[in-house]
């Protein structure tokens, strides 16, 4: 009965209508993706600087105080639009390696640690709602681009994250089914989706490894 209650909430929150990290399990093992069941992954400074340390250990490490102010960016954006913060850090780490750049892609260019979409006009500013007027430096800013990572996740796609990652019409799951193997991770599961179009994913099995053993206690 627990089983089959947590996979339905794996599926709405992640495929569609955002629910709370400690409300729900990632689907159970009768599941074609076969995740174990997972609960309260709570984002906070320790979690995330375990992680962002474990991630980019050739970088410099953020700071307690950087870490905390990420968890309070994290908590803030979720409540304000209603969705998971624990969902959103493992967007980061989806999109960024929790890092502050920018990249090219199809138009535009995706910034910061959400991978914030912008299509540059011809004055170098964004001209995409809801980022219209920002510059591509201004998304880099953790603040700006969490907060508005979650807008976007939550005004233009309704909670739903293959359409964040493939516009609105997509309907592929195997970007809802990364997230869930990093929520896994975060939750400390050493698990790998065996999903078929994650077969070939190398970094996102690496990453959830590396994720679950560094948020051990």
């Amino acid at each position: 009965m627990h089983s089959n209650f947590y996979f339905a909430a794996f599926l709405t929150g992640l495929m569609g209508l955002p629910v709370q990290a400690d409300r729900i399990a990632l689907a159970s093992s009768s599941s074609p993706t076969r995740f174990k069941p997972v609960y309260e992954v709570a984002v906070n400074s320790e979690i995330i600087c375990k992680v962002q340390h474990s991630i980019r250990w050739k970088d410099n490490p953020w700071t307690e105080e950087q870490c905390e102010a990420r968890a309070i960016e994290f908590g803030e954006a979720a409540d304000q639009w209603n969705l998971d913060p624990a969902v959103l850090l493992a967007m980061g780490i989806n999109e960024s390696d929790l890092r502050s750049i920018c990249h090219k892609s199809g138009r535009g260019i995706d910034c910061g640690i959400l991978g914030v979409r912008c299509v540059q006009g011809s004055d170098g500013k964004c001209k995409n709602k809801p980022v219209r007027g920002f510059t591509p430096a201004t998304l880099l800013r953790p603040s700006i681009n969490i907060h508005k990572g979650a807008e976007i996740l939550a005004t233009l796609h309704g909670g739903n994250l293959a359409s964040y990652n493939g516009g609105p019409r997509a309907k592929d799951d195997t970007y809802p089914t990364k997230i869930s193997a990093l929520l896994s991770a975060l939750g400390g599961v050493d698990v790998f989706a065996k999903h078929r179009k994650l077969r070939k994913e190398t970094r996102m099995e690496k990453l959830t490894r590396t994720i679950s053993q560094a948020v051990q206690p």
